[in-house]
C-alpha cells in the first residue's frame, strides 16, 4: 500500500526541482495545522485564561512560536523531500501504474511517496526509511491536532468551531466508504481481501 506525488508539466521540471516543490506544498499542510492550533491557543488564553493574555505579546513568547512555526515547516518538508524521496525499490513498485496511466517514465520524475514494505518473493521487506519519516509526520500531525479539543473544548461555545475544523479529516472517510476503489483499498490493507494490481491506482498529481 502507498501513493505518490509528482508535478504536472513533467518536463519542465527536473527531478531536483519537482521534489522541492512538492515537499515545499506538503509543508504548507503542516504548517495550517500549526496555524491552527495556534488560534485555538489564542482563542484559548482569551477566554479561560485573561490573566495570561499578557504572556502572547512578551518578545519571547512571539519568538517560541514563530520559532516552533519555522521548525514544524522545515522537519515537515524535509521528511517528505528525503524519507519519502524517489529510490530503486520504488521506481520498480511504481513504474508499471505510472507508464500506462501517465506515460511517464518514473525514473526520470521527481516525486515522494511513502513506501513503508512490500513483498518480495513471500518474504515481507520493511523501508525504515519511510516508516520513520511516517512516525515523524505522524507526531507532527498529531500534536498540531491534540491542542485543538484541548484549547477548544474548555470556553464554552467551541464545540461547533472544533467540528468544522475538523471536517476535513472527517470527509475523507466518506470517500473511503463509498468510492469502490478506495474501499477496496481499505480492505486489502485491512487483509479482508487480496490485492488486484488492476482494482488499485491510488496516484496523485500536483
Amino acid at each position: 500500500m502507498s501513493f505518490i506525488v509528482f508535478t504536472n508539466n513533467v518536463d519542465i521540471w527536473s527531478m531536483e526541482a519537482s521534489r522541492i516543490i512538492i515537499s515545499i506544498f506538503c509543508s504548507l499542510f503542516a504548517q495550517s495545522l500549526y496555524l491552527l492550533a495556534l488560534h485555538f491557543l489564542y482563542r484559548y488564553i482569551q477566554v479561560a485564561k485573561p490573566h495570561a493574555r499578557s504572556m502572547l505579546y512578551k518578545p519571547i513568547s512571539i519568538f517560541f512560536l514563530a520559532s516552533l512555526h519555522i521548525i514544524i515547516a522545515f522537519d515537515y518538508g524535509f521528511v517528505c523531500y528525503y524519507n519519502f524521496g524517489p529510490s530503486d525499490v520504488k521506481n520498480n513498485y511504481f513504474y508499471q501504474e505510472i507508464n500506462i496511466y501517465y506515460t511517464v517514465n518514473i525514473s526520470t520524475i521527481g516525486y515522494i511517496g511513502p513506501l513503508y514494505f512490500y513483498v518480495n518473493d513471500s518474504t515481507v521487506e520493511i523501508q525504515s526509511r519511510d516508516l520513520i519519516g511516517l512516525l515523524n509526520v505522524g507526531i507532527v500531525i498529531m500534536a498540531t491536532f491534540a491542542v485543538i479539543p484541548f484549547c477548544g473544548i474548555r470556553p464554552i461555545g467551541n464545540i461547533v468551531a472544533i467540528f468544522l475544523t475538523i471536517y476535513p479529516i472527517v470527509d475523507p472517510i466518506i470517500l473511503l466508504c463509498f468510492i469502490s476503489t478506495y474501499r477496496m483499498a481499505v480492505m486489502v490493507y485491512l487483509g479482508i481481501a487480496k490485492y488486484k494490481p488492476q482494482l488499485i491506482h491510488s496516484v496523485t498529481t500536483v
